[in-house]
């Protein structure tokens, strides 16, 4: 998965707590290169308690120029193709998207495949002995949160110090 090309990870954030996305990250898992960094119209109001998670409000996402979803999963399709989707609870990330793409009519879902996807949540989790939630400097928005995942996979997958 940390070879040139053949993963991303994607984190979204939602107008609610399970709601329609209103930003969405990805990122090159071998380069660390942003491939992909919106926000997006939810067409709906922030959630006050979504906001206090995310901190990101209904001026942002509604401001000239902030793409809807059904613009942005183009280009979420272009940056994702042929690779392993990592994500940080992936089910989450993955539900949001399907419900944005079902409430768009998109039907081109090969983004959805949970074949597709990998979960570094309960791997993480295991390898640090740690709870299920990942801690992140700098509040969660989806571009934070992307950089972190790679850090604490690239931590999970270098070779053991041996010997030691």
């Amino acid at each position: 998965m940390t070879q040139p090309g053949r993963a991303v990870i994607l984190d979204v954030e939602t107008a609610w707590m399970f709601g329609p996305i209103c930003e969405i990250a990805v990122i090159d898992v071998f380069s660390g290169r942003l491939l992909l960094n919106t926000l997006v119209n939810p067409g709906v109001a922030i959630d006050p308690a979504a906001y206090a998670v995310h901190g990101i409000s209904d001026s942002e996402v509604s401001a000239p120029g902030v793409p809807m979803w059904s613009a942005v999963f183009d280009q979420l399709r272009a940056v994702v193709a042929g690779r392993a989707i990592l994500a940080y609870n992936a089910d989450y990330d993955r539900d949001a998207i399907w419900a944005d793409c079902h409430r768009y009519g998109l039907t081109d879902l090969w983004v959805m495949d949970a074949a597709n996807w990998a979960d570094v949540m309960a791997p993480r989790s295991h390898h640090r002995y740690q709870t299920w939630f990942l801690k992140n400097e700098g509040g969660h928005r989806a571009a934070g949160d992307v950089a972190t995942t790679r850090r604490h996979l690239l931590e999970m997958t270098e070779p053991a110090p041996w010997p030691r």
